[in-house]
């Protein structure tokens, strides 16, 4: 993770305190890089849309139920391990170009693909 992004972590949230965290807004925070979100292990809402976040480890966060993280700079995303996952708010590139791995794993009831264009002629 990038110096600024593990500094915003560690003062906003404690690594004693990430496992009792539900809810993690941390939207438009100018957070930049690889974003660790593993010690999350109770995290079911996870906002980290308008960053700069190049790749997400949500691995751990088998609780997960919402993720919005758009107007990053996602090259992938991999819901694999969100089996509860109901409602996901990504880039239009990621979902046209087959780069959301594990899809077919979580329990997607909304899948919101923002930008781009979805319609192919």
């Amino acid at each position: 993770m990038e110096p600024e992004t593990i500094k915003f972590l560690d003062e906003k949230y404690p690594k004693e305190k990430r496992g009792s965290v539900e809810k993690l807004n941390i939207r438009d925070k100018g957070l930049k890089g690889h974003l660790d979100l593993r010690e999350f292990v109770n995290l079911e809402k996870l906002y980290c849309n308008d960053n700069q976040l190049t790749s997400l480890d949500l691995s751990k966060n088998i609780n997960l139920n919402e993720l919005r993280c758009y107007n990053n700079e996602l090259t992938s995303l991999d819901v694999s391990h969100n089996p509860k996952l109901i409602n996901l708010y990504c880039d239009a590139e990621l979902f046209t170009e087959n780069k959301i791995i594990g899809l077919e794993k979580t329990s997607i009831i909304r899948l919101d693909c923002r930008g781009g264009d979805l319609l192919h002629e």
